[in-house]
């Protein structure tokens, strides 16, 4: 599949950990504006052939920014703002080097 795109949807929940085995998103994954909460799956770093845009902006989503996340390298865009995020960024996204956005 290219995309999976739910945004500005009424889904009320967390992200299912299966959203993981998506891995062969190439351009867009986008979650923006739902009402989704709970904490960001560490799984979604399996999406790693991922190479447009990560948008989660908007939501209700809490806990720390997973790792893993450092392994989609390709990306160009992470959106994650405007949710309840907590802690520092990890180091791990300093290897998405072609991030343009975020």
């Amino acid at each position: 599949s290219e995309s999976f795109t739910l945004d500005s949807s009424s889904l009320s929940s967390t992200i299912p950990t299966e959203l993981g085995n998506l891995i062969e998103i190439r351009s867009n994954f986008n979650l923006q504006s739902t009402i989704l909460s709970g904490a960001i799956p560490t799984e979604l770093g399996r999406a790693s052939k991922m190479v447009s845009e990560f948008n989660l902006r908007s939501s209700k989503l809490y806990s720390a920014i997973p790792t893993e996340l450092g392994m989609l390298e390709k990306m160009v865009e992470l959106w994650l703002g405007n949710n309840r995020l907590s802690s520092s960024l990890p180091t791990e996204l300093g290897k998405l080097t072609m991030v343009a956005d975020f």
